[in-house]
């Protein structure tokens, strides 16, 4: 869902911002570059503290395999690399390090090795990468002529169509990989515009109140929809992306959703930490999960005002861009 919002969001600041920059694609490279690495980056160094400081080196829980305990030299400059640029932590997604010899082996085809997310300081960030990888293509992908845009997304969503057939082995390949999940991208931009074609903001409030409200009904009933759960999850996606604008209108100049927004960031970064500071893996005891909730949300307020409220302020002076 975050990649197809993440397409919509995309296209409506180039449209409304980077197209008209002098140079739209390098002020638009810059001001990705300053969302992702300068927060991602203290999120490493705040891992890194915090293993070495509360969890004895080589342990697996909570980054204790960091900086590639149990690899050899190659192994370990592949995923210091990957931890550093984000560069790769797709496809190592795929890998695990085989315990005997410290090198990369596939995950389903090894069983005696340790999947290389223990290894990544930020755990998720391999869903990070894919949205790294779409920015560098995003540019591109908005100057494409309409048959190509519109073919390419048709392939993509008819390959995810063919390889979600219950007689296709599910594979971690269709899952980590960023051609496996451009079509949610593209989804997204189609979004955006449809939405721009149809005029949706002109549209009375009380629709896109009604459009809101019929999505997070649908959103509450999800698992009781009678459909195999591929066509549901195809019938939930397609039906928010063609929502998108509208909720967009509805909810765009309110205060709590963009504080909201801003905090989905530092969320997405620190979750897998807070997971390890307030408990175990998993929560057989509902008030475990919502202990991890309250110290993650915390930990994201805090590093939101201390270091992305400054960051950017920062970008956004460095990244300007004439107004209408």
């Amino acid at each position: 869902m975050f990649f197809i919002i993440s397409g919509f969001y995309m296209s409506l600041v180039w449209d409304d911002k980077f197209c008209r920059a002098a140079r739209p694609i390098k002020s638009f490279y810059l001001s990705r570059f300053l969302r992702i690495f300068p927060a991602y980056w203290l999120t490493i160094l705040l891992s890194t503290v915090i293993s070495l400081a509360f969890f004895p080196f080589g342990k697996k829980l909570c980054f204790g395999m960091m900086m590639a305990a149990g690899c050899n030299p190659l192994t370990q400059a592949i995923f210091t690399l990957a931890n550093v640029t984000l560069l790769g932590q797709d496809v190592l997604s795929l890998f695990g390090v085989n315990q005997a010899d410290g090198g990369l082996v596939w995950r389903d085809t090894h069983i005696t090795s340790y999947l290389a997310s223990i290894y990544f300081l930020v755990p998720q960030g391999w869903s990070l990468a894919v949205e790294f990888y779409f920015y560098l293509t995003f540019p591109f992908l908005m100057r494409l002529p309409r048959p190509w845009f519109y073919g390419l997304f048709i392939s993509l969503l008819a390959l995810e169509l063919g390889l979600s057939h219950p007689s296709i082995a599910k594979s971690w390949v269709h899952y980590f990989l960023f051609p496996f999940n451009l079509h949610f991208f593209m989804a997204g931009m189609v979004s955006y515009r449809l939405g721009k074609k149809l005029s949706v903001q002109q549209w009375p409030r009380q629709i896109h109140l009604a459009i809101f409200l019929a999505i997070a009904s649908l959103t509450v009933g999800y698992q009781y929809l009678p459909m195999p759960v591929e066509w549901r999850l195809l019938s939930f996606f397609t039906l928010v992306s063609l929502a998108l604008p509208s909720m967009f209108e509805l909810t765009k100049k309110n205060k709590v959703d963009r504080f909201i927004g801003e905090l989905s960031y530092p969320v997405y970064l620190l979750n897998q930490l807070a997971i390890c500071l307030a408990g175990p893996f998993y929560f057989p005891n509902p008030a475990d999960g919502l202990k991890v909730c309250i110290v993650a949300l915390l930990m994201a307020v805090a590093f939101y005002k201390i270091f992305i409220v400054r960051i950017e302020s920062y970008r956004h002076r460095l990244v300007s861009v004439p107004s209408n």
